[in-house]
């Protein structure tokens, strides 16, 4: 299935549901400076304690308002169900940050195929599993861990397979004076793949420079039939 490209003007979510574990040093650290609302969902009471002003749901279906962008980061054989109430929900961006999927084995390359499965009925635009999804210094969504005064906004945007090197690499960056104006880390391509941001990037007019890190291309027809 010909995925549609993926705009430019979804870098720009009003708010994010962070789905799973939010605990402190994950989630919540790459969303801190977030200028957009905050909702958590499936949430242990422990973790409630650490994200005061977050609002808290049982489901993402609970949430009353659209969702722009939703994080994944529960169990991987509890991860199909979570996205299928996204897509029944109509959120516009799902990353799965999430592993145990192709990267782990035949078992995990099913659990991937699944969730193929499901968001290929949808509108929704998945990114990953085993990602860590979307950067927009601008808004505050960051793919670093890095205590930054401002993210800021660059020209620059990174395309990356893999998170660990996405990590290190606006790391290094930064200690040149280099910022990064997007970026995504898209993981095991369940669904968009390397060629959807490049193409997102090429129509973006703030993005002059375009850097990228890739491990392999999929196709899906052959690897999934």
């Amino acid at each position: 299935m010909a995925m549609k490209k993926f705009p430019v003007g979804l870098f720009y979510p009003k708010n994010v549901a962070i789905i799973g574990s939010v605990e402190k040093g994950g989630w919540l650290e790459r969303v801190k400076q977030f200028k957009g609302k905050v909702y958590g969902v499936k949430i242990s009471v422990k973790e409630k304690l650490i994200g005061n002003g977050i609002e808290w749901y049982h489901s993402i279906l609970d949430i009353p308002d659209e969702v722009d962008y939703a994080i994944i980061s529960v169990p991987a054989d509890s991860v199909k169900d979570v996205l299928a109430e996204c897509i029944e929900k109509r959120v516009k961006v799902v990353c799965i940050f999430s592993s145990g999927f192709s990267e782990s084995g035949d078992d995990g390359k099913m659990r991937e195929k699944e969730l193929y499965d499901i968001a290929r009925k949808g509108e929704t635009k998945v990114i990953g599993p085993n990602c860590i999804g979307l950067h927009n210094g601008e808004i505050g969504i960051s793919l670093s861990y890095r205590d930054e005064e401002e993210l800021g906004k660059g020209n620059i945007a990174f395309i990356s397979q893999s998170g660990g090197i996405t990590e290190n690499f606006f790391t290094v960056s930064e200690t040149y004076g280099i910022k990064f104006g997007k970026g995504v880390s898209f993981g095991n391509a369940c669904l968009l793949d390397f060629h959807d941001f490049l193409d997102c990037f090429s129509d973006d007019e703030d993005t002059e420079i375009i850097a990228g890190y890739i491990e392999g291309a999929k196709r899906w027809k052959k690897t999934y039939g």
